[in-house]
């Protein structure tokens, strides 16, 4: 008979440890499950110790197949499961699961300040990563959680369920039920994380800024949760967010911005997708040129940041980076939770430290596991598991 593993992320800091495959947590001719995707690694034909495109097999709708590495879908499938997975199990941040879902847990991972204690009652950041609600990766907002940690602010990086994972399509209503859920956590794990439960933004990019957004619409509540924990932040940090039309429940100008907490919002004119308004259709009929309108008109204190050059994504962008993420430096301090001494920005783009990190993990092997770690659930799936 056949063994499936499956391997949620709650793993023993020692677990595979002494292992030859301790990168992968399995040996050849396993199976493994991730989110909804079933696969089976062959063999380590190259003695690397982790498993490489084309030496894994894929249960497509119940039929093995290889995957193709010339095939751009494949290709895709492979990074945001297989790698994905490999990058999770050696994050070097604290890591607490938020949440268990049917499929997989799922996390959130923090970066304190480096005078940090637990009891402090810092302002926080919550960052989603972007990725069309179908992809996306953890690393996404590490460069800006890095700068403002060295402001003294705790920040907060939330995995949540997507496509290419778990299978779901419902136009980002699962995922934004996860980012709610992520925020509830934050809040009822407060003392944990050494925050103020009333002090903490959030913040995402494109679909990841949607999210962000959706966490006021309470047609997104998650009913296994703690519905009784606020959701109210006192900011939101939105890089070319996604307000398009995808359901009415998380239709994001369904909310009252007269009544929201000040927006910071970014926007290239170049990123035709998610900001120019078209008509012609219901998904894009208000689109980030109404959102910038209505924020102007509606929302106090509200500051849109508009690179005629920039594209989709582009405050991530070496150009633009150190740029962006000063502008929201002088957000904050509108919003009172930081002085006018703006810190420097040291870190690479995204996508460089992602290919770094990649490569790292599979080179060096004194990498340790990450120990993942639960505090007071939100969800019903969970139990309660204090520090």
């Amino acid at each position: 008979m056949k063994t499936i593993l499956t391997f949620l992320l709650i793993l023993p800091v020692f677990a595979f440890a002494k292992e030859k495959y301790k990168k992968e947590g399995i040996k050849p001719g396993q199976e493994l499950k991730y989110g909804n995707k079933l696969f089976k690694w062959e063999a380590d034909t190259n003695g690397n110790e982790v498993i490489d495109l084309d030496e894994v097999l894929y249960s497509d709708n119940g039929n093995w197949r290889k995957l193709n590495e010339n095939d751009e879908k494949d290709t895709h499938l492979f990074e945001e499961t297989i790698m994905y997975r490999r990058q999770l199990r050696f994050v070097e941040s604290d890591a607490f699961i938020y949440k268990s879902t049917p499929n997989r847990d799922l996390a959130l991972f923090v970066d304190y300040p480096s005078d940090w204690k637990k009891s402090d009652q810092r302002v926080a950041i919550i960052w989603y990563y972007g990725g069309a609600w179908s992809s996306g990766n953890i690393l996404h907002f590490k460069p800006q959680a890095e700068y403002f940690t060295q402001r003294g602010i705790v920040n907060i990086r939330v995995d949540y369920r997507v496509v290419q994972r778990d299978g779901i399509s419902d136009g980002g209503y699962t995922s934004a039920q996860d980012a709610k859920t992520a925020l509830r956590w934050v809040k009822r794990n407060a003392k944990l994380l050494g925050v103020d439960p009333d002090k903490i933004i959030v913040g995402g990019g494109s679909a990841g800024g949607h999210l962000a957004l959706a966490t006021q619409l309470k047609s997104v509540d998650d009913p296994n949760d703690d519905l009784s924990i606020n959701t109210d932040v006192i900011g939101f940090i939105l890089h070319n967010p996604y307000v398009v039309y995808l359901n009415e429940k998380s239709y994001v100008f369904n909310l009252d911005y007269s009544k929201l907490a000040p927006v910071w919002v970014a926007y290239g004119l170049k990123d035709i997708a998610a900001y120019n308004d078209d008509t012609s259709q219901k998904r894009t009929e208000r689109n980030g040129e109404s959102f910038v309108k209505l924020l102007a008109e509606k929302n106090k204190g509200s500051f849109a940041f508009i690179k005629e050059n920039g594209g989709h994504g582009f405050c991530s962008s070496p150009q633009f980076l150190e740029e962006s993420t000063h502008s929201t430096d002088q957000f904050l301090q509108t919003l009172g939770v930081l002085d006018d001494q703006m810190g420097k920005v040291t870190s690479k783009a995204q996508w460089f430290l992602k290919i770094e990190r990649r490569k790292q993990i599979i080179s060096d092997h004194t990498l340790r596991l990450t120990k993942y770690r639960k505090g007071q659930s939100v969800n019903s799936f969970s139990s309660d598991h204090s520090k």
